[in-house]
């Protein structure tokens, strides 16, 4: 993402940080001047952003939510890409089975995986920030209980 948008943006200075795990991070780093991102660990996340974006990432991650409430309080715009949102009321955990459209009935991988009401994420960030944007893909999904969930984008703002 950031050199995607260093190339459509080149009058724009971006400041990336990517949050790793501790040993990743500081592996990373040896290339930070070089790429002109700073890679950091969970401890070094109190920063303060414009921009946080979570793509594809936080249905993996264990602490999910204590990850939002830092984004929420640490940015102005939080971007949210690419989360399996369950068409009910209540955040379940289980398998994410990765399907392709383009495979036909055969399944990528598979992984453990929070899948997330959508009233449950809205709850927790509409307290500090406001819904500016959702996408929901057609092109890209996995299959949690027997049924398709698509991936959401949602935006939210300060």
């Amino acid at each position: 993402m950031a050199y995607w948008l260093r190339w459509f943006f080149p009058e724009q200075s971006f400041e990336w940080t990517i949050l790793e795990s501790r040993s990743v991070a500081e592996s990373y780093n040896e290339w930070k001047e070089e790429a002109g991102i700073n890679w950091i660990h969970k401890d070094a996340f109190a920063n303060t952003s414009d921009v946080i974006l979570i793509s594809c990432a936080l249905q993996y991650i264990e602490n999910w939510s204590q990850l939002l409430a830092d984004s929420v309080r640490s940015c102005e715009i939080l971007l949210l890409m690419r989360l399996p949102i369950l068409e009910n009321d209540q955040h379940q955990y289980g398998v994410q089975k990765i399907f392709r459209k383009s495979l036909g009935e055969k399944f990528d991988a598979s992984v453990p995986c929070h899948f997330f009401a959508e009233n449950e994420i809205y709850n927790q960030i509409s307290t500090e920030m406001k819904i500016t944007y959702k996408l929901i893909y057609d092109h890209e999904s996995v299959i949690f209980k027997g049924e398709e969930v698509k991936f959401q984008d949602l935006l939210f703002q300060k």
